[in-house]
């Protein structure tokens, strides 16, 4: 299912024939994006503007509270966010749909968790603070229904019609679309007709047309994992939590859509580090649009987290081709636990660690090379042409 992952992205501009549709409303639609090309997004756009079969809420099962039905659905707006507790790149999207439910009262929120993995639904679901409701698809049946061929995060968006109005929405594309469907009347719903030819869709930069399944990644042979990782063993697994939760971005934010991450635990202060930054630099410049290298910084020296102000500060004299984050509360640092920096961690674009250590290590190289080379959703998003965003 879906990486950092997918995190996978294509555009699809959504224009509409009106009926009395206020402009405003108009002009809101054609900002929103969707995901999916070919085969896929036909099919996607085959559930668009039609009323959301709601039969397929009865086949979910393990409410996390009130479970939603036709009549809590009935002339209110909805998101439905899919999601998997095993799979970390989904878990953004829960927490950006959890933010859409607060931020919108008269939004229905509810989140459907992939077929594996739900007995760390709750556990997560408190982590990370969801308070909207969410039920498993334990058959699997109901996301194939969808079209939902990933983990996560995958948006649908239902107006107040009962139509799903946008099937897969672009992450940066959600807070237009559910703007849109809340502003609208029942009748202002009911007027908007489907988007012109399916013609105007085009491969959007750092897009690929799906994540590419579960099976998909167990049947790679993945680079051999480090005997001594220096640090918590995490290969093979998913990083404790997730990745994008705390972190303030130094440098702009990158779509991690279909991109192979590495996390470089690291410091100004640490010498070594600094060795390794034109590595890190070489890589990222190698893989640009398949590869996201990550500078995380905020390590403890004397008990003193390192502030975004040195960072920038160290950055104007040396700066870097790869992005930078600051996590003052080092969430992720402290659940890797790394003997001492720096220390690298190289994910595949389904969240899972396929290898760990030091990016000093002669192996490193290779192993970033050999990770991009097989990784099914980078391989995806080349097949897709995909293209680096700024």
């Amino acid at each position: 299912m879906r990486g950092a992952l997918k995190q996978t992205v294509i555009v699809l501009v959504a224009g509409l024939a009106l009926g009395g549709v206020p402009s405003m409303l108009l002009a809101q639609a054609d900002a929103v994006k969707l995901q999916g090309s070919g085969s896929r997004r036909d099919a996607l756009d085959a559930l668009s503007f039609k009323p959301l079969d709601t039969a397929l809420l009865g086949r979910l099962e393990s409410w996390n509270g009130r479970a939603i039905d036709a009549e809590a659905l009935k002339g209110k707006p909805a998101l439905i966010v899919v999601w998997a507790s095993w799979f970390t790149g989904s878990l953004p999207g829960l927490t950006l749909a959890q933010q859409q439910a607060d931020a919108n009262p008269d939004l229905v929120v509810m989140g459907i968790h992939h077929q594996r993995g739900f007995e760390k639904a709750s556990e997560t679901a408190q982590r990370l603070k969801i308070k909207a409701p969410y039920a498993h698809d334990a058959s699997g049946g109901v996301l194939k229904a969808l079209r939902a061929d990933s983990a996560g995060p995958v948006f649908y968006v239902v107006d107040r019609a009962g139509r799903v109005r946008f099937a897969d929405v672009e992450r940066s594309s959600l807070e237009a679309a559910v703007k849109l469907v809340v502003a609208e009347t029942e009748s202002d719903a009911a007027k908007v007709q489907p988007p012109a030819p399916p013609s105007a869709t085009k491969p959007a930069a750092g897009g690929a047309d799906a994540m590419p399944a579960a099976g998909a990644y167990a049947s790679v042979k993945w680079p051999a994992a480090n005997d001594d990782p220096g640090a918590t063993n995490l290969q093979g697994k998913s990083l404790p939590v997730a990745f994008g939760q705390n972190e303030t971005w130094i440098t702009p934010k990158v779509d991690l859509a279909g991109k192979v991450m590495v996390l470089d635990f690291w410091a100004t202060w640490c010498g070594p580090c600094i060795r390794a930054s034109p590595i890190l630099d070489e890589l990222q410049q190698k893989h640009e649009g398949k590869l996201a290298v990550i500078a995380v910084g905020g390590q403890k020296r004397s008990n003193f987290p390192e502030d975004v102000k040195a960072i920038k500060k160290f950055l104007v004299k040396k700066p870097s081709k790869y992005s930078h984050v600051h996590d003052k509360d080092q969430t992720v640092y402290k659940s890797v636990k790394p003997r001492g920096i720096p220390h690298v961690v190289v994910l595949s674009t389904d969240g899972v660690v396929r290898w760990q250590g030091n990016p000093l290590d002669p192996s490193f190289r290779v192993i970033v090379d050999a990770v991009v080379g097989v990784d099914p959703g980078a391989r995806a998003a080349k097949a897709a042409g995909a293209a680096p965003r700024p």
